[in-house]
């Protein structure tokens, strides 16, 4: 039996979608550069908040959150653990993560709300 990429849970998708929102706003790097190929520090950087917190914030796979940024399960792991490296190099970098956390969990409060209000 022929395995495929990992399917995302679509449940999760506003919130994967917020993500790469919030880290292009916060970085300045356009969510197509976020998922492209290009090795440039920027986008890298970029690709590292994104999988920081999605990582920390969110139930889903490292399969899944490599999906929606073309890369597989070591790529993101390593990500995460290269963010975390970065955190006690770079100031501005761990700011930027920790705005993006924010402002995701943020969303994911709000939509748990409305999820529990609609399901009363």
């Amino acid at each position: 039996m022929k395995q495929g990429r990992p399917k995302i849970d679509y449940r999760f998708q506003d919130v994967i979608d917020k993500a790469l929102e919030y880290t292009s706003e916060i970085t300045g790097v356009k969510t197509q550069d976020i998922q492209c190929k290009c090795k440039k520090a920027i986008f890298v950087r970029a690709r590292f908040i994104y999988e920081y917190v999605m990582m920390e914030t969110t139930p889903l796979t490292m399969e899944e959150i490599g999906r929606n940024i073309y890369r597989d399960h070591a790529t993101v792991w390593s990500g995460y653990c290269r963010a975390k490296e970065l955190f006690a190099l770079n100031k501005e970098f761990l700011m930027q993560a920790l705005t993006v956390q924010d402002m995701l969990e943020e969303y994911i409060d709000n939509r748990e709300n409305i999820l529990n209000f609609k399901t009363l």
